[in-house]
């Protein structure tokens, strides 16, 4: 098997592969923009950005300066009349009909098994806290990011969520009502570790493509033979239209052995570690393991504890990552480590670790970084997405006779 390869990029390199235009985004909970940079550097041109939190806006803004950033809750766009949604949508040049790819990664934090599981109390809770702010019936949201593709009838959508939010009841609401206002969807589980990221994050993909692009392509869904809860979108010719695997996976020594990292940073996280409760745990976790050590490879009891340290992990060189969640990677107990040190991750590695560019600027304090790293989609597991949609979709379409209706 071909091993996938690592190569070090910076915002030159993004700004280079975006200038070719090749398509339209419009990206929503666009978070500190790892997804556009996947988009932008698979070709991509983002023409608006949706996001409320204020720290990532201030991260997106400082690398993608020229990007418009529509700074508001996604409900603010929805809960207006329909010939309202569009004329918002029109005075950044996004044409009902026109647009190529409509994005967006509803907050998961209803979903999340990190965050205590889901229910449908917490779907419809009021009031929760998400990303230093507030905001009610958190789960529904990826209805508001449904209207506004019916409403605006992009060629494509691309939702990103965790895997769980496919046996909620809200998931399949979403779909069947997007289905029937003109589109046609597939989703599956994909692993971030096969798209180039050294990172086993796993995360559910839905691609929905417009009927009528549908129709000329031969695209249907149908369901996935090895395991029923996902749904294949493939053309009649067998073509996915989901990315290809890309090869053996990265793994951490391909990203992070070699990079200078800040020695105050690592200074502090190594007497931070010192000073946390699981210090005496991680103790017991040997270095330089040849796989990524749970506590409860070490102590099996661990393993049904709730509100124990679930996610304290030692890395291994030789292996992916484990997925960097937003609460995971901020100083305090808990997190994924280093493999041969006593300490989590400095923003230089996670950075790495997530595929972003070196010289990505993430604004605030340490845990301000390491919470909007965590919480982002990794750039190049999007730019191999938004390169299998280009190929296999996109492009034929676009150089069909066809008219957009």
């Amino acid at each position: 098997m071909i091993k996938q390869t690592f190569k070090p990029y910076n915002l030159k390199d993004v700004e280079r592969n975006s200038s070719k235009a090749l398509f339209s985004v419009v990206s929503t909970f666009a978070g500190g923009g790892g997804s556009s940079t996947g988009y932008k550097n698979a070709g991509g041109k983002i023409l608006l950005a949706n996001e409320f939190e204020p720290e990532a806006i201030n991260t997106y803004k400082s690398n993608h300066p020229t990007t418009p950033v529509a700074a508001m809750n996604l409900r603010k766009i929805t809960n207006r009349k329909r010939s309202r949604i569009l004329k918002f949508f029109e005075g950044y040049g996004v044409k009902r009909g026109e647009l190529d790819i409509f994005d967006g990664s509803p907050p998961c934090t209803t979903f999340s098994m990190a965050s205590g599981g889901k229910s449908k109390h917490k779907i419809d809770k009021k009031n929760i806290s998400h990303e230093g702010m507030t905001n009610s019936r958190i789960g529904m949201l990826i209805l508001d990011y449904m209207k506004c593709v019916s409403i605006l009838q992009p060629k494509v959508f691309v939702v990103e969520n965790v895997v769980p939010v496919v046996k909620e009841d809200v998931f399949s609401h979403a779909v069947k009502g997007i289905r029937n206002n003109g589109y046609t969807v597939g989703y599956k589980k994909i692993l971030s570790s096969e798209l180039g990221v050294a990172q086993g994050r796993a995360r559910l993909i839905a691609i929905g493509v417009r009927n009528d692009i549908a129709t000329k392509l031969k695209i249907q869904s149908t369901p996935n033979k090895k395991n029923n809860i996902f749904v294949d979108l493939c053309t009649q010719d067998g073509i996915d239209i989901f990315p290809d695997f890309q090869g053996e996976s990265l793994v951490l020594k391909d990203v992070i052995q070699d990079l200078d990292i800040d020695e105050e940073e690592r200074q502090t996280l190594l007497n931070n570690c010192i000073r946390n409760s699981s210090y005496e745990l991680l103790q017991h976790m040997y270095k330089d393991p040849d796989k990524n050590l749970k506590i409860s490879d070490i102590f099996p009891e661990w393993q049904d504890n709730k509100w124990g340290d679930f996610s304290l992990v030692r890395s291994s060189w030789n292996k992916p990552s484990p997925t960097l969640t937003c609460r995971g990677q901020i100083f305090g107990p808990s997190g994924v480590h280093h493999p041969t040190e006593d300490r989590k991750f400095t923003i230089a590695e996670m950075k790495r670790i997530t595929s972003l560019p070196d010289d990505y600027k993430l604004t605030g304090t340490f845990n301000d970084k390491a919470r909007r790293i965590g919480n982002m989609v990794p750039s190049n597991m999007i730019k191999f997405i938004a390169d299998s949609l280009y190929e296999k979709v996109l492009l034929p379409f676009n150089d069909s006779e066809l008219k957009v209706i």
